[in-house]
């Protein structure tokens, strides 16, 4: 059972919400309440719509929605050439050698490349100049591994000094925690939860959340996004930037190294939203 679906099961036991299980697995739940009812899957909740949930997942197309409204990495997607023939109308740039050159136009190394629809730091890459960049389109690239995606994305380097994931309810921070990587050892995956020995510690800088608050608000101003953990960087000049967005976060290392009672009161928020608005 996911995590997720146990930090929401004793969010519906403290609330007295009736809830089933309804598959083996234990990861997909029934909450009901007042005669509403709503479906949990995995770590997917009811509150964001679908193309929302798609959004997120596609990050060239979450940067292009986002762009002018708050600073990101710039963010650039590019289509396999050797691409299914139905997708070939979408094709820009014919060969590895094309897409090599815009990157190069655009971009200056380091850069990023990583799977468009990727998660959890896989086929992530910090690719120092051309063979390197080549190298990670390829695996990204490849049909025959099992993280392939038929886009790449690239992305703008930012020279890191903290990581955070911020948990957001309808435009509200509910926690912040870093990242913390101090006393962590780099084993290939750059995503830093995934070192060895890596922490999350939670923020308790009040100032600090405030400005995490007022940095993220142009992602909620429309009110679409209503459930995400969203990854914030501060880099070596004390600026932020948004990375990623997620309408489905998984809280395993929340609840690992900060404890149950902060995920277990989001879900509490996430099916009070639910609810009141199914009345």
């Amino acid at each position: 059972m996911y995590v997720n679906i146990q930090m929401l099961i004793k969010a519906c036991e403290e609330l007295s919400y009736e809830y089933k299980i309804l598959h083996e697995s234990g990861n997909l739940v029934i909450v009901k309440y007042a005669r509403h009812s709503h479906v949990f899957a995995n770590s997917a909740t009811p509150l964001n719509s679908s193309s929302v949930a798609h959004l997120t997942r596609d990050k060239e197309y979450f940067y292009k929605y986002f762009e002018f409204d708050i600073t990101m990495p710039k963010t650039k997607g590019y289509l396999n050439p050797l691409c299914n023939i139905e997708y070939q109308r979408y094709l820009k740039y014919p060969h590895l050698e094309a897409i090599i050159k815009d990157i190069e136009f655009n971009f200056d190394y380091p850069v990023i490349a990583k799977r468009n629809k990727g998660s959890l730091g896989v086929n992530v890459f910090k690719c120092y100049d051309q063979s390197e960049v080549i190298n990670a389109l390829n695996v990204i690239y490849d049909f025959n591994h099992e993280k392939y995606d038929y886009v790449a994305v690239i992305q703008q380097y930012i020279d890191i000094k903290n990581e955070y994931r911020a948990l957001f309810l309808d435009g509200e921070l509910h926690c912040a925690y870093e990242k913390d990587i101090s006393q962590a050892i780099f084993t290939g995956n750059l995503s830093r939860l995934h070192w060895q020995g890596a922490q999350a510690k939670l923020v308790s800088d009040l100032a600090f959340l405030e400005r995490i608050q007022q940095f993220c608000y142009p992602v909620f101003q429309n009110r679409e996004l209503r459930y995400a953990g969203l990854d914030i960087a501060l880099d070596v000049d004390n600026k932020l930037w948004l990375i990623e967005a997620n309408s489905s976060p998984l809280i395993d290392y929340l609840v690992r190294d900060c404890g149950e009672e902060l995920a277990i009161s989001w879900y509490k928020k996430a099916l009070l939203l639910l609810f009141n608005s199914s009345t």
